[in-house]
């Protein structure tokens, strides 16, 4: 995606690899904006080489309450800003969070 706003919620996002990008969710451009609301992301691509989610190009992550198990990266952020909110489970993706995010009560 990159413009716009979606919201996802209570949804599997599975065995995806999208555009060619390799990732379940893949956001790029300051006028992207994803929520992701209890859900689980799990198996997109094969294990080291795709993400759960991407960004980059300025767009926005928030996750609050979700799944993010069995990727390559679980969450990468090459380059936008990634908003962490509530209790989101993150552990065996090859790797786990690549990049910065940031823990937040509220957006």
């Amino acid at each position: 995606m990159q413009n716009g706003t979606v919201l996802i919620s209570q949804s599997v996002i599975s065995g995806n690899v999208t555009g060619g990008n390799g990732a379940g969710i893949y956001a790029t451009g300051p006028s992207a904006k994803v929520v992701l609301d209890r859900s689980v992301v799990s198996r997109n691509g094969v294990p080291g080489g795709f993400h759960g989610v991407y960004i980059d190009g300025g767009a926005r992550f928030v996750a609050t309450g979700n799944t993010v198990t069995r990727n390559g990266v679980g969450f990468n952020n090459a380059g936008g800003t990634f908003i962490i909110m509530g209790d989101n489970t993150v552990k065996e993706n090859s790797l786990d969070v690549n990049g910065s995010l940031t823990s937040a009560t509220r957006f």
